[in-house]
């Protein structure tokens, strides 16, 4: 018979990793899923030059990267499932303001990586901008757009992003069928996992030549 574990306790197996070091250039947070994604790429890759932490709401996202800092969000709302819609995003940061607070304190610059369309990462996003700025933090945006496959997700994309280019002090998007389409056409062999990667080496490429600048010192 197979062993089922209740959220529950998913939550309390989870190691208490919201403390950050607070010694490199900012904070790079990675806000839902796709967030998580890119933000496990760029800690191999930049940890000596950034601190990274992971959010979300859905235990199972966090789960998967159990070597980043994470900030578990909405526990008391959404017990640990994924916010499924921009409107519980939005509460999930709400119910968390404390912690992302605490988290963002130390920095005067934070870098917020998700994918637009989603929950987690199209509602927390806005409400942690928000208190950012509340807190004369510099908060820059790097998001990706979805494919027009993704119907409903790249509508909901659509929908906030303008809401959220206001509220930041930089963005920078990507957008998935644009940049696929460009690189199929130097390679038709282009698969998504190739894609990804892609998106993930083009994303480092512009935090290194536009948000990482040595001789600032960022840190409060």
């Amino acid at each position: 018979m197979k062993n089922t574990i209740s959220m529950s306790e998913r939550i309390r197996k989870l190691h208490h990793s919201v403390h950050l070091p607070n010694n490199n250039a900012g904070l790079v947070m990675g806000v839902g899923g796709a967030g998580a994604i890119i933000v496990d790429y760029l800690f191999n890759q930049l940890r000596q030059k950034f601190d990274f932490i992971i959010a979300d709401s859905d235990v199972k996202v966090i789960s998967s990267f159990p070597d980043l800092p994470y900030l578990l969000l909405g526990e008391s709302k959404l017990a640990g499932l994924g916010c499924s819609s921009p409107a519980n995003g939005v509460l999930a940061a709400k119910a968390s303001e404390k912690e992302l607070q605490s988290t963002m304190f130390a920095y005067k610059e934070i870098i917020l990586v998700l994918g637009l369309g989603g929950g987690c990462g199209t509602g927390s996003s806005m409400e942690i901008i928000k208190m950012a700025k509340l807190m004369d933090i510099t908060i820059h945006i790097i998001t990706l757009l979805p494919f027009e496959f993704e119907n409903r997700h790249r509508l909901n994309a659509l929908q906030y992003r303008e809401e959220i280019k206001v509220l930041a002090d930089s963005y920078y998007e990507f957008d998935n069928q644009q940049y696929f389409d460009q690189l199929m056409a130097v390679n038709a062999s282009m698969t998504l996992e190739m894609f990804y990667l892609k998106i993930q080496e083009a994303i480092q490429d512009y935090i290194v030549a536009e948000l990482l600048i040595e001789e600032s010192v960022y840190v409060r």
